[in-house]
């Protein structure tokens, strides 16, 4: 039977419980500049991969310029069989704090600002498969961060494709 777990992400100042293993470069400095009475509204993803996801896999969070998002949690599934088993968590821009949830923005929609991967060892306890170097069983990194501010957004528009190539291979394998 697969276990099912909750994963609890928010944006903003690191949280004692993080999995994440390295430190990550703050996402404020490249969000466009805002009035600092407004912030972000901005789409967490998850890519569920190795995994299955219980519960919807996008979630609008609003990033208060001077602070943190509230959480949002995701219910997932681990593999059946013991494994090293990944997902993904990306981090969208979607529109500036001002603008109204109502309203149906023309530009600014689904733009790429950080990618996390997150890579588990899965089986009994006490077993071990290998994560990443082989010593951590469940451990989140930075992926990708855009470096540059966003400073062109009156020249974006809305994207309604995003497309990230994974380089992480499996070799696949079949039972005869």
């Amino acid at each position: 039977m697969s276990a099912r777990y909750k994963l609890r992400v928010h944006i903003g100042r690191k949280s004692p419980a993080s999995l994440m293993t390295e430190e990550s470069p703050a996402i404020d400095p490249i969000l466009p500049d805002t009035d600092p009475t407004k912030g972000h509204y901005l789409n967490v993803v998850l890519f569920p991969l190795d995994f299955i996801c219980d519960s919807p896999t996008m979630h609008r969070v609003f990033l208060p310029q001077y602070s943190s998002s509230d959480a949002v949690t995701f219910v997932i599934v681990a593999p059946a069989t013991p494994c090293s088993a990944i997902l993904r968590v990306g981090v969208y821009y979607d529109f500036p704090g001002e603008a109204s949830l109502d309203a149906t923005p023309e530009r600014y929609w689904n733009h790429l600002l950080q990618l996390f991967l997150l890579e588990s060892s899965v089986g009994q306890p006490g077993s071990s498969y290998p994560v990443g170097d082989g010593e951590i069983p469940l451990r989140v990194r930075l992926e990708f961060s855009r470096t540059s501010r966003f400073v062109n957004l009156d020249e974006l528009s809305q994207r309604r494709i995003s497309i990230a190539i994974t380089t992480i291979c499996r070799a696949l394998t079949d039972s005869w």
